[in-house]
């Protein structure tokens, strides 16, 4: 496995609950029907985001061996985290602004 495509699709799916959040939220008073549709697919979407975090963090813990590397390796994986905490954040901040 590539820790590349796991930090990709993560990002990726991020993006896609962020996006999902926006029309559920802009659609709350037009369509409920459709606008929990999206909320709900925002979720799912975030869901994803989390479960390719956890498998990036078991893969970085395989790889990260080699002290030698740990000048590229130790920078990466904080690029990682602070990616994962700022998106997880503002999604959650969505979803929390769409239910009330």
């Amino acid at each position: 496995m590539d820790i590349y495509y796991l930090k990709e699709h993560m990002c990726e799916e991020f993006e896609g609950a962020e996006d999902y959040l926006k029309q559920a939220l802009n659609l709350r008073e037009v369509n409920a029907e459709w606008s929990k549709n999206f909320y709900d697919m925002g979720k799912v979407e975030l869901d994803h985001a989390m479960n390719l975090y956890k498998m990036l963090n078991q893969h970085y813990r395989e790889l990260d061996t080699d002290p030698s590397l740990s000048g590229y390796m130790r920078p990466f994986k904080d690029e990682i985290d602070d990616l994962y905490m700022e998106k997880s954040g503002a999604v959650r901040a969505m979803m929390e602004t769409y239910t009330r």
